[in-house]
């Protein structure tokens, strides 16, 4: 990513060519005045108030919402039981159902381990992974802000405007999408972090942690997100080396490090992200594509509106608020409008490139039929989530007009500053309105969450989209077993839906030879059968084995976590990127405390 630290000299340039070389140029550190101490308070306010009604009350918010947290309570179970995470849920609605291995597993298994160290406390879990969220997005946008050299609470606006903006919102209570929350936080935190490591002279451990931890939830939390987050950041990058072109970059040797970089934080996901693009074509889901869908929360109306009063239909079990930043796109565009006179021909490339990335995403929230045709990015499935992304822009784009803003006269930029303020802290006023007024879809509140280890929560709605439906179908042959334990008779082999471990055995008698159906949703490819062969699937999307042996003859079957060659090239991924970012960041550390010391070494080159 080029330079965009050459951004804050060049904006306070009279002249077009009173700027010389970008890599070298000084970024400006906040300024100490009357204004930084009450700023550094925002950070905490702004996410204590966004936490507030998740801490402040019992209530479980969109159905979604409660869903994860289940979610998040089976990985962890998973994690006491066997030490390790695991790709499946095991549940009252089917035994090794491959959750974790197709969605999310990384962002699961963070929360889930941290439940454990909480001393199972799924919930305090729950809330700190959503805090950690707040903070990576909030910190990313403040550091991009300060590198770029914004100070005081201006540092501040883009951060507050993203994280109290309509749709942020509703993905946290409005919808309770865990899994996105944590995936376009991350967003501002790489965009920080790649352009700290392109331009510092050298690398410090702790930035480069934030850079690889964001990496790690980007890639790790939800495929979609990842998708399109991936998409968005290769966009903005392309706006800015257009707008840059001329000026003199970090070099290939520093990007091409940077990138590796991001490489080990995607490898982090290996262990489930293997399974999940080798596998995707065997499961339900990938056959059955549900198109674009709810479009009604985008219309022009709709989109553009302020009030954050959108009607959610009753069907819809959340409050679905899709609204663009609009009052501070208008800022924006209004102020640019203004000052374009006096804005060097740097700055206004990058101001029509970021207005004309915004156009593409409003083009297709208001055109979701462009959607269809899109690929992979189809998936996207409801066109209010690209809002997230023009979010992101028009964020973007009021902090680069806030640098132009320096260069004019008094009067006027105070005149804009007081405008930004009051329409920052309306946006802020609009979310503290829609968060606490979220409506909640389970009656007793969180408690019904926790009623079971083995059934969901009753706000679960989802069918068995990561399921196999790559074996051929099979009518079972057999209908009735006697077994030895659980209850000795079953309509099939019936795995038992309780202690969370990747194997299972269950004695049966086999009364003829035959087929018999299982409530295994997994594929072999993902569940290794010992004593019976997999040989398809139920008409109901479950495993049928086929069982041998003489009458009466005492048989054991077993089931457990198949042994496949994507299954251990994941986790071997994973286990050498975990290495890879260990040695790196240890190396960076002693190079970092050499440097602090005074000594005297060459200058490191990552």
């Amino acid at each position: 990513m080029p330079p965009m630290g050459a951004l804050r000299p060049l904006a306070c340039a009279r002249a077009a060519g009173a700027v010389g070389d970008t890599d070298t140029a000084p970024v400006r550190a906040a300024r100490p005045g009357r204004g930084v101490r009450p700023a550094a308070l925002l950070m905490p306010v702004v996410v204590g108030a966004l936490v507030a009604p998740m801490v402040l009350t019992s209530r479980s918010y969109a159905v979604d919402w409660s869903n994860h947290l289940w979610l998040v309570w089976q990985q962890s179970l998973n994690i006491r039981e066997l030490g390790h995470p695991s790709y499946f849920v095991q549940s009252s609605f089917g035994a090794f159902y491959p959750w974790f291995a197709f969605n999310g597993g990384t962002l699961y298994a963070v929360a889930g381990a941290v439940a454990v160290l909480f001393g199972e406390h799924p919930l305090a879990a729950y809330l700190a992974i959503y805090v950690m969220c707040f903070l990576a997005a909030y910190g990313g946008w403040l550091w991009l802000c300060h590198q770029l050299g914004l100070s005081s609470w201006r540092a501040h606006v883009p951060a507050v405007l993203f994280l109290t903006s309509s749709f942020y919102v509703t993905n946290v209570y409005g919808r309770g999408d865990f899994p996105e929350v944590a995936g376009t936080s991350a967003i501002p935190l790489v965009v920080a972090g790649g352009h700290y490591l392109l331009r510092a002279p050298r690398w410090r451990p702790l930035p480069l942690a934030a850079f690889i931890a964001a990496v790690v939830f980007l890639t790790g939390s939800h495929t979609i997100t990842t998708l399109w987050g991936v998409t968005f950041i290769a966009a903005a990058v392309l706006v800015v080396v257009v707008a840059l072109r001329g000026q003199s970059g970090p070099g290939l040797r520093r990007a091409l490090s940077v990138v590796a970089v991001g490489a080990l934080g995607v490898g982090v996901n290996a262990w489930y992200l293997v399974p999940a693009v080798l596998y995707q074509s065997r499961i339900l889901i990938n056959n059955e594509y549900p198109g674009i869908t709810q479009t009604f929360y985008t219309k022009t109306s709709q989109l553009f509106g302020i009030l954050r009063d959108n009607p959610n239909p009753a069907w819809i079990a959340g409050d679905v608020q899709a609204q663009l930043p609009t009052l501070a796109i208008a800022w924006a565009l209004v102020v640019t409008i203004a000052v374009w006179p006096r804005t060097p021909p740097l700055i206004r490339r990058m101001m029509l490139g970021l207005t004309a990335l915004l156009a593409v995403f409003v083009w297709l929230v208001l055109a979701p039929n462009l959607l269809s045709h899109l690929g992979p990015w189809k998936h996207v499935e409801f066109p209010f989530r690209l809002v997230t992304y023009a979010s992101l822009v028009a964020c973007a784009l009021v902090m680069i007009v806030l640098l132009v803003l320096d260069d004019i006269p008094r009067a006027p930029r105070r005149a804009a500053h007081t405008v930004l303020l009051l329409l920052t802290l309306f946006s802020a006023a609009l979310a503290i309105h829609q968060m606490w007024h979220a409506p909640s879809f389970l009656p007793k509140g969180r408690d019904q969450v926790f009623a079971s280890a083995t059934t969901p929560p009753p706000t679960w709605y989802y069918g068995p989209d990561y399921a196999d439906r790559s074996e051929p179908v099979r009518t079972p042959t057999l209908h009735s077993l006697l077994g030895g334990t659980p209850p000795r008779r079953r309509a099939g082999i019936q795995l038992p839906a309780s202690p969370h471990r990747s194997r299972y055995s269950y004695p049966i008698v086999v009364t003829r030879p035959g087929t018999v159906a299982t409530n295994v949703a997994a594929g072999p490819y993902m569940v290794k059968v010992v004593g019976a062969k997999p040989v398809g699937r139920s008409p109901a999307g479950t495993m049928v084995v086929r069982v041998t042996g003489r009458p009466g003859e005492r048989r054991v079957v077993s089931f457990t976590t198949a042994a496949s060659s994507a299954l251990r090239v994941g986790v071997a991924l994973t286990l050498a990127s975990i290495s890879g970012i260990l040695v790196l960041l240890v190396v960076v550390t002693m190079y970092s405390r050499r440097t602090l010391a005074g000594k005297p070494r060459s200058r490191l080159r990552p």
